[in-house]
């Protein structure tokens, strides 16, 4: 059976002893009268009979998570463009460099076009540039392509051999330069 709270008039269970509404003690003729129930601030650690779950910084473990997802990747990016981790391939040394920049000039010259010629990167490219040195003679010899226009201003690839020899401190001398058809 209902009955009625006498504080602010709201139906309420009989099985309530303080109204779900107003927060007074519900007055009951088997009961001794029960002053009205203060509100109380939350528990702020968890009791036994919480279901809930205590708040924990996720943040940083998400902020943890995510540095090391990043230096992963960087991880990755640098074993893939890290040569000297692969077997039978190294670093071109500065002697490589030099050979591969100055084969470059000497090609130049030999285009219609030198401004428009456009050479892959020694270092980025590996694939497409090969540097090799005959200790016997002295020589480099450079294979790789570069792209520039024609007589009709189109851009075309064309493969290229460079044989180069280092006559002086900062003097190279071409040997041999070969444009070869694709």
């Amino acid at each position: 059976m209902a009955s009625f709270c006498t504080a602010c008039g709201k139906q309420i269970s009989e099985e309530f002893r303080v109204c779900p509404y107003c927060g007074v003690a519900v007055a009951r003729e088997s009961q001794p009268e029960l002053s009205p129930v203060e509100p109380t601030a939350p528990p702020t650690s968890p009791t036994v009979g919480d279901t809930k779950k205590p708040w924990r910084p996720r943040g940083c473990l998400g902020a943890i998570l995510v540095l090391f997802l990043i230096l992963f990747v960087l991880g990755v990016i640098s074993s893939v463009f890290d040569s000297s981790s692969k077997p039978g391939s190294k670093k071109p040394s500065g002697d490589e460099i030099a050979a591969y920049t100055m084969s470059q000039t000497f090609v130049k010259r030999e285009l219609q076009s030198p401004g428009t010629a456009e050479f892959p990167s020694l270092l980025w490219e590996k694939r497409d540039v090969r540097v090799t040195y005959d200790t016997s003679t002295g020589l480099y010899t450079v294979r790789a392509w570069v792209d520039a226009e024609n007589a009709f201003g189109a851009k075309i690839r064309t493969n290229h051999i460079a044989v180069v020899q280092q006559t002086g401190a900062d003097t190279w001398e071409a040997k041999r330069v070969e444009l070869l058809p694709r």
